[in-house]
């Protein structure tokens, strides 16, 4: 994996503890290492997980960070961008909240 990529998949799941530290939202972040993915879901506090919870999802964000589709320069440069806007959204969030 790139270090820059890897660096923005640790700010994003630094905006994850953020978020979910501030009590509004829940914030997922799965590294799903067969597929080289990150998926970030967001969800509300006191989402009902027991049924179909896809409907109360505030954020779901996909990420391929390495492997196949992430082999150029610009590849890299979408997925650091698709990393940072998802981190964005995240920290977005966060100051709604501390508004």
């Amino acid at each position: 994996m790139n270090d820059d990529i890897r660096a923005a998949v640790e700010r994003l799941f630094s905006a994850c503890l953020e978020l979910t530290a501030e009590g509004k939202y829940h914030a997922f972040l799965d590294f799903q290492a067969h597929v080289s993915w990150v998926e970030v879901m967001v969800y509300p506090v006191g989402a009902d997980y027991s049924g179909d919870h896809g409907k109360q999802r505030i954020i779901n964000s996909r990420i391929a960070i390495a492997g196949w589709g992430v082999e150029t320069a610009d590849d890299i440069a979408r997925v650091l961008s698709d990393l940072k806007g998802t981190t964005e959204r995240l920290y977005g969030l966060t100051l709604q909240e501390a508004a």
